[in-house]
């Protein structure tokens, strides 16, 4: 079992990724984390939102961002979000410590 007194900010893993269903407490697993070994709390689906906005434009509704991070999937691969996500900190710049990452 994990506990504060073996997991230091030294030993932390540079990124924890949390999944699960809707509302199976990712952003309160994410959120602890943070708050317990530091670093940057990333939500997957924020970050896809931002690029979808980036490249469709600031007015793409819920559905249309949905539509293309499909078609992006079905031609791209199942991890070109990931891809596209690290491309945008490569220009923006990495998050500093631990990414937690749901």
């Amino acid at each position: 079992m994990i506990t504060e007194q073996t997991v230091t900010t030294e030993s932390a893993p540079q990124a924890i990724a949390y999944s699960g269903y809707p509302g199976a407490g990712k952003t309160e697993a994410a959120t602890y984390g943070q708050e317990w070994v530091g670093g940057t709390h990333v939500s997957m689906g924020e970050s896809v939102k931002e690029i979808a906005l980036d490249k469709l434009g600031p007015e793409a509704t819920s559905h249309e961002i949905g539509h293309w991070a499909t078609v992006s999937r079905e031609i791209n691969g199942p991890d070109v979000m990931a891809r596209y996500i690290v491309e945008k900190w490569e220009q923006d710049g990495f998050p500093n410590g631990p990414i937690h990452l749901e």
